[in-house]
């Protein structure tokens, strides 16, 4: 699995690098992307990409503080309308980063995080 930036879309691809099995496009204006909220002991952060009735959920966490004893976790999961379909966990060696340059790039096209509502706004204060 492979998330990346192009032209102002965010492009989920499933599969091998070389030859996907799977590869939705999203513009950066509606991905459904959740950061981390601030609190907590475990960072973590969201995206989904619909295609169709599936939605495609990634999920990427790392414990913090000095007592922290799992590292970087992330998960994909795929829903049908809201049933969970399938369930996957990534191998630890092969999560390269966290999904946190996704709010950079929705803060770069004018969109802010309102935290209170959940959702990306265009009226940022």
């Amino acid at each position: 699995m492979q998330i990346c930036h192009w032209k102002g879309a965010l492009i989920y691809n499933f599969g091998p690098l070389d030859a996907p099995e799977l590869s939705i496009a999203e513009p950066l204006e509606t991905v459904a992307f959740t950061p981390w909220p601030g609190v907590g002991r475990y960072i973590w952060e969201k995206v989904s990409f619909r295609n169709g009735a599936f939605a495609y959920e990634v999920y990427s966490s790392v414990e913090r503080g000095p007592d922290a004893a799992t590292g970087q976790v992330g998960t994909i999961t795929v829903f049908e309308g809201d049933t969970e379909i399938v369930h996957l966990t990534c191998d630890a060696d092969t999560i390269a980063g966290s999904l946190d340059r996704i709010y950079d790039l929705k803060q770069s096209i004018g969109q802010c995080w309102d935290a209170d509502s959940k959702t990306w706004t265009n009226i940022c204060d």
